[in-house]
């Protein structure tokens, strides 16, 4: 009965091999990402284009990918890309799976779309600045149509783990950037500034 009690899941539901090759898939699996699970199954995970993997490298399956170094992730907010080339906002957990011997088989990942809530609160955020210009989007003041887009810019890099380099001339606020990037941000790499 495994496949019909992951089949009744909210979650989208994957199971990895070792070397990140898709073993199985849900049905909210399918929903979420907008592939079939014959289309999943076989392929790599990296078609998903997961925000929150860290590819360390190509050796064994303990170094290759940080979720089989660190044994799991709990809760925490990616970005994959639909089928259909829309990014989607997941929250993501992962754990992996051991023989008795203590070695890796694979792993588990668990996807719910939180992709609603994400664009409720940029309305909100958008909201709130439409409110109150004067107190601008994390220090950096502008309403015109470029400057909304930069601020939708820097909100969605700072949901991934990405390192970031900010270019532009000296006083074109390069700083501002990094600070606000660093304010919304929950990751630990920092955003650098160049030329100026």
């Amino acid at each position: 009965y495994w496949k019909t009690i992951v089949d009744t899941f909210q979650e989208g539901f994957l199971v990895v091999d070792p070397k990140g090759m898709i073993l199985d898939a849900n049905k909210s699996a399918e929903k979420i990402t907008g592939y079939k699970a014959e289309e999943l199954i076989g392929q790599s995970c990296r078609i998903l284009n997961c925000t929150g993997c860290k590819i360390l490298g190509k050796m064994s399956p303990e170094t290759w990918c940080a979720l089989f170094q660190a044994g799991g992730i709990n809760e925490k907010k990616c970005m994959i890309t639909h089928k259909n080339n829309t990014i989607i906002h997941v929250l993501k957990s992962a754990k992996v799976l051991y023989d008795k011997k203590g070695d890796s088989i694979g792993a588990i990942e668990t996807l719910t779309d939180i992709s609603e809530i994400e664009q409720k609160n940029q309305e909100i955020i958008s909201l709130r600045r439409s409110l109150h210009p004067s107190e601008g989007f994390h220090g950096i003041i502008g309403n015109s149509e470029t400057m909304k887009q930069m601020f939708e810019v820097i909100t969605n890099v700072a949901e991934t783990e990405a390192p970031v380099l900010i270019t532009g001339d000296s006083g074109t606020g390069k700083e501002l950037v990094a600070q606000a990037i660093h304010q919304i941000s929950t990751n630990t790499l920092p955003a650098t500034t160049e030329g100026g």
